[in-house]
């Protein structure tokens, strides 16, 4: 007869295994950048060039569409125009900051001045295109801000290697191989039950605790230009 326990520690790994693919763990995927630009021959042409260099590019026209879209599929960076017609993207950029940390890239070029830059940058842009901007130029920004995401989320995992890792009440401390459930009541595992957690809460986007708590328009040369 099957224990509560044994109940109790297939809960944790199913529970653990549908975030595991929530965020796309251990799927060999393309990275995908979501252009927000109310130009459709810049939208169309940012795709193109994106797809051909092996990431999987799509493209929206105004806030309401990225919020949309954020919020429905997993995406891995935005290149956001400041230029969306009735839409400051600014203003923009700070309500995504409200409730998303994804990485952005601003594009600017309708004003001269560098306030909106700086201002982008303050309000939580990861980096800048001024136009005209070469596309080589685009992708080399995109692959740093990449690096640096990746580099930041292996130093979080480092951090969580040496204390333990939190989702829906339950905790995995991992000194002590031990599971703790949301009533605080331990759940025994396996040698091969706590590999396979430890395995699954690497690859999940829960929260770690700290040791101390519980243990074109394209121009010649392949250049954008403003459309302003």
């Amino acid at each position: 007869m099957r224990t509560q326990a044994w109940h109790s520690r297939q809960k944790v790994f199913v529970e653990m295994e549908w975030q595991m693919r929530r965020s796309g763990c251990g799927i060999d995927r393309q990275k995908r950048v979501l252009v927000v630009d109310d130009d459709p021959a810049m939208r169309q042409m940012l795709v193109s060039y994106l797809a051909e260099q092996g990431i999987r590019a799509s493209a929206v026209a105004n806030r309401h569409e990225l919020t949309r879209r954020i919020a429905a599929e997993e995406t891995d960076l935005v290149i956001l125009d400041l230029s969306l017609g009735p839409d400051d993207g600014l203003h923009v950029l700070h309500e995504l900051r409200e409730w998303s940390e994804v990485p952005v890239i601003i594009a600017t070029g309708a004003r001269p001045d560098e306030a909106d830059r700086v201002i982008g940058l303050e309000l939580g842009a990861d980096d800048y295109v001024i136009k005209p901007f070469a596309l080589r130029e685009l992708l080399a920004r995109i692959g740093v801000v990449l690096r640096r995401q990746a580099a930041a989320r292996t130093s979080a995992q480092s951090q969580t290697e040496r204390g333990g890792w939190r989702f829906g009440g339950w905790q995995l401390q991992r000194r002590s191989r031990r599971l703790t459930g949301p009533d605080g009541a331990p759940v025994a595992l396996t040698r091969s039950e706590y590999v396979a957690a430890r395995r699954l809460s690497q690859c999940t986007p829960a929260s770690p605790f700290a040791r101390t708590s519980t243990e074109h328009h394209a121009s010649p040369g392949g250049h954008i230009r403003s459309k302003h």
